[in-house]
């Protein structure tokens, strides 16, 4: 196994988006003039229950999210790539298997 570690400039950062998923969700209630739940969210982005539970918990980690399940929240949302997931500069990738 041969490992490779790179720099790449604009990695994006996990570590944001509950509370921007939060924002975006707060938005959409404003404009719809109705709460929305986490039920909902996950129906019309189409991602499980218990994913958007996960998002939501306090402490819980993960560092991915597949690319149909965040295009179905920018869609939902009605937002942008950047405005969800946050841009971190030059941060050195994780080790990957080549």
């Amino acid at each position: 196994m041969i490992q490779e570690t790179t720099t790449s400039p604009g990695i994006r950062d996990m570590t944001r988006f509950r509370a921007r998923l939060k924002e975006k969700m707060l938005e959409k209630s404003v404009r719809l003039q109705k709460p929305l739940s986490q039920t909902e969210v996950a129906e019309q982005a189409g991602v499980s229950f218990a994913t958007v539970q996960r998002w939501y918990k306090d402490g819980a980690t993960f560092d991915r999210i597949d690319a149909n399940t965040l295009y179905g929240l920018l869609d939902y949302f009605g937002c942008t790539f950047d405005e969800l997931i946050e841009r971190i500069e030059n941060v050195p990738d994780e080790p990957r298997e080549l």
